[in-house]
């Protein structure tokens, strides 16, 4: 094989396995509520990445309106879920700024996205003990699993070895994601997300490998 040919399939197979990642992300929630935007209430929290827009609302289902807030709560904290807010936007009481009982946050991407890692604390209210639980899309995951960082918080590995397999926390768009209180309140510290290649230039990518290997082949029989 000639070193040209060689480049060549190089360059079009890393590009191909790197458009998947073209537009990925790490949200951090404590840094944003510390830090760029500060404390205060959304409804809703739009965040862009790379040309996708991230959604976020609080939800909870034993309030007595219709209307919650997605709450940046700072001091070490991050993401939660405020029933109510003030001509501030801060939480009101102050003390429903994570996501507690009957809470959750909701997610939701204009485009396809795969969630590769989300991590969550209980920095306010001291940490994780065994059986604790959070709720991920449907599923209890226990909330002392999965490699820590920052204190207490929690990494978790959607697309690996907390998920029932990779691919299955692909969240389509306009499709609810939603990170719900099973029997610990949390806060949301950063979600790690990238867009998924759309099929056309992953269509594109993989014939464009393929006509490089026809014509390597094409000259060695000459």
């Amino acid at each position: 094989m000639k070193m040209i040919d060689l480049k060549r399939m190089l360059a079009a197979t890393a590009l191909l396995f790197g458009v998947s990642h073209a537009n990925a992300a790490l949200i951090d929630f404590i840094e944003m509520a510390d830090n760029t935007h500060g404390e205060q209430g959304y409804d809703p929290l739009s965040i862009n990445i790379g040309g996708v827009t991230m959604t976020i609302t609080g939800h909870a289902t034993n309030d007595d309106d219709n209307q919650q807030f997605a709450y940046l709560d700072a001091g070490n904290a991050g993401l939660g879920s405020c029933k109510d807010i003030t001509g501030s936007a801060q939480c009101d009481p102050g003390s429903d700024d994570n996501v507690t009982t009957d809470e959750f946050v909701r997610f939701i991407f204009s485009e396809d996205v795969i969630i590769d890692n989300l991590w969550t604390n209980n920095n306010h209210d001291g940490g994780y003990s065994d059986g604790d639980l959070i709720n991920i899309a449907g599923t209890d995951y226990s909330a002392i699993k999965g490699d820590h960082s920052g204190g207490s918080d929690l990494r978790i590995d959607l697309a690996g070895a907390y998920a029932t397999g990779a691919g299955n926390w692909f969240v389509a768009a306009n499709t609810a994601f939603d990170i719900t209180y099973t029997n610990i309140e949390f806060y949301i510290s950063a979600i790690d997300v990238h867009a998924v290649p759309e099929p056309t230039t992953t269509a594109l990518l993989v014939f464009g490998l393929g006509i490089t290997a026809f014509g390597r082949k094409g000259r060695r029989l000459s």
